[in-house]
Formats: C-alpha cells, sequence, structure tokens
C-alpha cells in the first residue's frame, strides 16, 4: 500500500522485467506516468564465452548467487542425483553463502546431510561468496547455470552467464524466460 502512491506520483517507471510490469500492475495499479522496461545490464567485454571449451567430462553446473533459500540447493542437488543416476559424469559448483539459517555453519551442515542422502557426496563443491570481479572465471568453470529460484524478477547471475556463453537451466517464472529466451536454455 505505501508504494501505491509513489508509484502514481513518478513522472517515468523502469521495470526490470515485463514479469515486474505485470506484477506491479497487478498488486499496485498502474504508474501514473510513463514506464519502460529495462533488463539489468551486464558488462559484455568482462562476461564473455570462454576462449577455449571446457572438456566435456564431467559436465560442470553452477548454482550462481547466493543462496538464500533451501529449495534452490536442494533443487540443484536433486538435478546433479538424477544426472548421475542416469549415467552421466557431472558436478555441482555452487556460489555464494547459504544464508536460510543465521548460522551458515547450520545451513552447511543441512546442505552437506542433503547430498549425502542424495549419493552426490563429492560431487559438490562449495565456492562461497565471490566478487563481481571473480564472476566472470566463476562462470567460465561451468557447462550450464541452473537457476532454481522461483519468480526471479530480473537475476543478475542469469544475464552474466548468458553474455559468458552458458545455457541457463530454470525454474521457468518470473522474469527469467523473457530473458533467455527460446534458444538460450530451457525452462522447468
Amino acid at each position: 500500500a505505501a508504494m501505491r502512491p509513489l508509484l502514481r506520483s513518478a513522472d517515468h517507471v523502469f521495470y526490470q522485467s515485463q514479469f515486474c510490469k505485470t506484477s506491479a500492475d497487478r498488486f499496485l495499479g498502474p504508474p501514473g506516468g510513463t514506464w519502460e522496461v529495462l533488463h539489468n545490464a551486464v558488462d559484455t567485454r568482462d562476461f564473455v564465452p570462454r576462449a577455449e571449451p571446457l572438456p566435456e567430462s564431467p559436465l560442470v553446473l553452477m548454482l550462481g548467487g547466493n543462496q538464500s533459500e533451501r529449495y534452490r540447493l536442494d533443487a540443484a542437488v536433486a538435478t546433479l542425483a538424477t544426472l548421475i543416476r542416469r549415467g552421466k559424469d557431472a558436478r555441482l559448483l555452487v556460489t555464494g553463502n547459504l544464508r536460510w539459517r543465521r548460522d551458515q555453519s547450520v545451513a552447511l551442515k543441512e546442505a552437506r546431510d542433503f547430498i549425502e542422502h542424495a549419493d552426490v557426496s563429492g560431487r559438490v563443491d562449495f565456492l562461497g561468496s565471490y566478487s563481481q570481479e571473480e564472476a566472470p572465471s566463476l562462470l567460465q568453470r561451468a557447462h550450464i547455470l541452473l537457476h532454481t529460484k522461483y519468480n526471479d524478477p530480473c537475476p543478475g547471475v542469469v544475464i552474466e552467464a548468458l553474455a559468458s556463453g552458458l545455457p541457463v537451466v530454470y525454474s521457468s517464472s518470473g522474469g527469467v524466460p523473457e530473458l533467455v529466451g527460446e534458444d538460450a536454455g530451457v525452462g522447468i
């Protein structure tokens, strides 16, 4: 309710995605002035495809960004377990902090217990937090970005992965489908 008068009083509104515009219209009503969609930007001088392709095996999946909800990690680990059961040599890189618990050591124990239960121990690497300068080289370590967050409005990590030449497997929700399109990944 507090946002509604602000939106109505703005001369011009930038939305991060069409999903954001549709959501704002639904919950706040239309803006009072003009508007446009302006997706998050990425510096394509820094985010570039690898010069040399990665070896085909193992297939390296990356769960990028910060892990603020446990379901995101669980979905990525379940994906890895499915690939391994189907005979694919695969690994999972998990970036960012595990933030679904106040104490990160508790979240890490929960994550490791889930990984062991999924029978993929030794195939998941926790890389921790990273700087924006480190992001391009991290993305170049993977074959595929897994983006498991539901209803993400306009995730920078997806745009960075695309600029780095990675296909994206994602939750087909939020603004991600309009970012990835039909040719750069698969929505689930």
